[in-house]
């Protein structure tokens, strides 16, 4: 029978297992922004003998941010291409001109005309509470503003 909860291994440079992993970026990459850090905020060393362990420390920073803002904006990029796709498709499936039932049908994706037109209605009046125009006058009554 194995133990549900076996005692982790330690890894040999003492860290905890809890510790997030982060990348371990070359070295030369580290040095080389922490240079171009020095050049940009020049620091006298012989006051502030720390200050270089500082500016690693920032290009680490940087560089475990850039990889996160990359994974991002890679999402946003996949995210794009497939709204692209969907409108080329829409653009080789449908005409030009479109009867209302069957566009509410292709953009909701039901076949049924009824169900289609709920979840368009649904849709749509989520939209309007998640972004609102912002040419609204402040004057206008609430009603006036939804609608």
């Amino acid at each position: 029978m194995q133990d549900e909860h076996p005692t982790p291994e330690v890894p040999e440079d003492g860290m905890p297992v809890s510790v997030r992993a982060q990348a371990d970026w070359p070295l030369d990459q580290i040095k080389e922004l922490a240079l171009k850090l020095y050049v940009r905020f020049p620091f006298d060393e012989e006051e502030h003998p720390e200050r270089w362990k500082d500016l690693v420390r920032e290009a680490f920073i940087i560089f475990d941010n850039l990889d996160e803002a990359c994974k991002e904006i890679l999402k946003e990029r996949s995210e794009d291409r497939r709204a692209a796709a969907r409108t080329q498709d829409a653009y080789q499936k449908l005409p030009v001109l479109v009867p209302f039932d069957k566009a509410v049908r292709y953009i909701t994706g039901e076949k049924r005309t009824d169900r289609a037109r709920s979840k368009f209605i649904k849709l749509l009046s989520y939209e309007a509470r998640v972004t609102q125009f912002e040419g609204v006058s402040p004057k206008l009554s609430a009603e006036q503003k939804r609608h």
